[in-house]
């Protein structure tokens, strides 16, 4: 790869290609308290702590970039052929994947790295669609509301994957719960209001907690509309799906500051709703 082909402000890459890139200590003079690591090397020390832990493979999925924020340094020749040597990158997302070989879900760690700071969460991936789920306090950022010190994530991340296995029976317990709790369709109407009515009052900003924003609620509404034809009934892991789907990188301007926090809110927002039983603590 050359350069980088941008479409919808999103871009594909993969981890040689990344450490290509400009390292941003070198083209800012430092790099900030918000995310003192480089990108690539913050997935091989996230990649490592998952293999060291749990004796088992972490690979690395596509790793997208978003145009914006994505500076061409000392590059004075044809933008789109700007060389990737000359990009500085300062907003990449990408998940590694942890195949356990258990009730065919892998498990999945996204990792958020932008100007605005570094999202790190661990959940399940469903592969057919390559979804992510998070629920439970599974999620933590370097900034926003709750945010945490860089170290303070890592040492939290080391903790997670020291538990893994605990973790992923409870992911599970979930998993089994939304696929047997059927959705009648006031209900489906009842939580769509709800998240509508959570987008509309924020403007986007998801100040409620709500998770989606109108945009992502609206494709939700297109997904429900269109998938819901010939099934005989709906679950609350079909709506589970159905929003996470739309949650992909390119879906969205490849904003990328906010991918893995709406998909923590979203997930845990449809779990709390429909599931009385379940402890997402």
């Amino acid at each position: 790869m050359n350069t980088l082909k941008f479409k919808s402000n999103v871009a594909e890459l993969d981890l040689p290609t990344l450490e290509r890139t400009v390292k941003y200590e070198m083209g800012k003079g430092g790099l900030p308290r918000n995310r003192p690591i480089e990108h690539f090397k913050l997935i091989t020390d996230l990649q490592n702590n998952i293999q060291d832990n749990t004796k088992l493979e972490a690979k690395i999925d596509t790793i997208y970039t978003s145009e914006r924020q994505a500076m061409q340094i000392m590059h004075d020749g044809d933008k789109e052929n700007c060389p990737i040597e000359k990009y500085l990158l300062q907003r990449i997302a990408t998940k590694l994947t942890v195949d356990d070989k258990n009730k065919g879900y892998k498990a999945a760690v996204g990792i958020s790295y932008t100007d605005r700071g570094i999202q790190v969460a661990f959940g399940t991936h469903v592969n057919v669609c390559s979804n992510l789920m998070v629920w439970g306090p599974n999620f933590m950022s370097t900034y926003g509301g709750n945010k945490v010190g860089f170290n303070i994530m890592m040492d939290a991340f080391d903790d997670w994957m020291k538990r893994f296995q605990e973790k992923r029976e409870s992911d599970y317990e979930i998993i089994k719960a939304l696929q047997n709790r059927e959705v009648e369709e006031n209900e489906m109407f009842e939580v769509l209001g709800r998240l509508i009515h959570g987008a509309e009052r924020g403007n986007g900003s998801k100040s409620d907690g709500s998770s989606l924003n109108v945009s992502q609620t609206l494709r939700l509404i297109d997904n429900y509309e269109t998938e819901r034809q010939g099934k005989d009934k709906i679950t609350a892991w079909d709506i589970t799906n159905w929003g996470t789907n739309n949650l992909k990188p390119h879906l969205d301007g490849g904003d990328l500051t906010s991918i893995y926090n709406t998909t923590h809110k979203f997930s845990n927002v449809i779990a709390k709703h429909f599931l009385e039983d379940i402890n997402l603590n």
